[in-house]
């Protein structure tokens, strides 16, 4: 069973957001749509948030990588990120 982890900053619960990154484009001036984003991958990824502000510093001790890690590979081995295909 995966344990709790707290925000350094605040002491809320950090929660993990499945990012997805939006794809943008234009209209090229020869009228074909062309990608125009900053995305330098389109690969989804894992990020972990405070539950009170995203904007928090969760920390960054030892003990927090290796949860995340723990996480991270538990949110994968039961194809949670499938449940946002429907």
């Amino acid at each position: 069973m995966l344990k709790h982890m707290f925000c350094k900053e605040c002491g809320a619960e950090i929660n993990l957001d499945y990012i997805t990154p939006a794809k943008s484009f234009r209209l090229h001036e020869n009228g074909t749509l062309v990608r125009d984003d900053n995305n330098i991958t389109d690969k989804p990824f894992v990020e972990f948030i405070c539950s009170n502000d995203r904007c928090h510093n969760i920390g960054n001790e030892e003990e927090l990588f290796r949860w995340m890690d723990t996480v991270e590979f538990e949110f994968y081995e039961r194809d949670l990120y499938l449940l946002e295909k429907g």
